[in-house]
């Protein structure tokens, strides 16, 4: 059975979500910067929007506004050009 994304993308993400809901946010932060590496890496599309769709709010809860803003860009912009709209 195949996935529409890298696992291990996915599954930082789902524990990012996680570890945000118990205020553990520098390590989802960390996961989340790994989520990136790793899309980034593979150069693939939907990992790497689902993995800025991460990073953003834990960015935005410890305070890096800019680079939660760059984020939420980058979803947006995956999101109206992407292959999958």
């Amino acid at each position: 059975m195949g996935t529409t994304g890298i696992l291990g993308v996915f599954t930082r993400v789902y524990l990012v979500c996680s570890l945000a809901e118990l205020g553990e946010f520098g390590r989802a932060l960390r996961f989340s910067e790994e989520a990136v590496e790793i899309a980034s890496g593979a150069n693939h599309v939907y990992s790497l929007a689902f993995s800025y769709y991460a990073l953003a709010p834990c960015s935005h809860f410890k305070a890096k506004c800019r680079k939660a803003s760059t984020s939420s860009n980058k979803v947006s912009i995956f999101a109206n050009h992407g292959p999958f709209h």
